[in-house]
């Protein structure tokens, strides 16, 4: 059955206010002068452009199988997010502003995505759903305490938009967000291919950055929550029918 008009008006315009929440309340960092104006003394965002400019064939291939682009840091295995930066730096050059207003969409994006996640999993009444899932959103945004020099009071959001060789963060959290979202359409049977995904997602995200390894843990959780074990549809369920499920829960 395909969805109603009105559900997917709560999706498109509860991901156009996500969104909008995501851009305004980090837009200061983006655009601030003493916030860019820091990059240039910046070991990090410094080192990270000359090693772009330098990276020689060898390298990129390196990077699938070493040490990732930012040489001089510990041992991180972060093949996409070299790319990533090079591919960056080839757009940009020096000119952070542009780095930074990259790390600006990819927040919005994920603001959307964790709408959208919040929307399936909150009970209760559509509109109420859509409300709290906004709130998560805010509160993802809200300002809590200082996080770096002529930087206001700000959560770790503001923080990593701000600091844009924090996109290796982002960029590891937004497929994972996607990867959550995926499993939960394969739990409720909505997509019979969700679980690939959300496996293939979970794989892009760990090549991002290595912070993507507790994502099996978060969907356990995300499991239990939808009926634990029975959700799964374990091969020696497969013989139940849908109607059998639902007389035995």
């Amino acid at each position: 059955m395909p969805p109603e008009p009105l559900a997917i008006r709560r999706v498109i315009i509860g991901s156009a206010i996500a969104a909008a929440i995501g851009l305004l309340a980090t837009a200061w960092g983006v655009f601030s002068p003493k916030v860019l104006a820091h990059y240039a003394d910046s070991p990090d965002s410094v080192g990270i452009t000359e090693w772009a400019e330098q990276a020689t064939g060898d390298d990129m291939l390196r990077w699938l199988a070493g040490r990732w682009i930012q040489t001089d840091s510990p041992p991180y295995y972060r093949p996409l997010a070299s790319y990533l930066f090079w591919a960056e730096y080839h757009v940009f050059g020096r000119d952070f502003q542009g780095h930074v207003v990259v790390s600006w969409l990819i927040h919005a994006a994920i603001c959307v995505c964790l709408y959208l996640l919040a929307l399936r999993l909150f009970p209760g009444p559509k509109r109420f759903a859509m409300a709290t899932s906004l709130l998560a959103v805010a509160l993802f945004n809200l300002r809590l305490t200082p996080t770096g020099p002529y930087w206001p009071v700000a959560p770790v959001a503001y923080a990593v938009v701000a600091w844009w060789p924090a996109q290796t963060d982002q960029m590891s959290l937004l497929p994972s967000l996607l990867a959550l979202i995926a499993l939960d359409r394969w739990l409720l049977r909505e997509d019979p291919r969700g679980l690939a995904k959300a496996a293939g997602l979970w794989l892009v995200a760990l090549l991002f950055k290595e912070m993507a390894i507790m994502l099996p843990a978060i969907a356990g959780l995300l499991v239990i929550y939808r009926g634990g074990w029975q959700s799964l549809a374990l091969p020696w369920g497969a013989g139940e029918s849908d109607e059998e499920a639902m007389h035995r829960g």
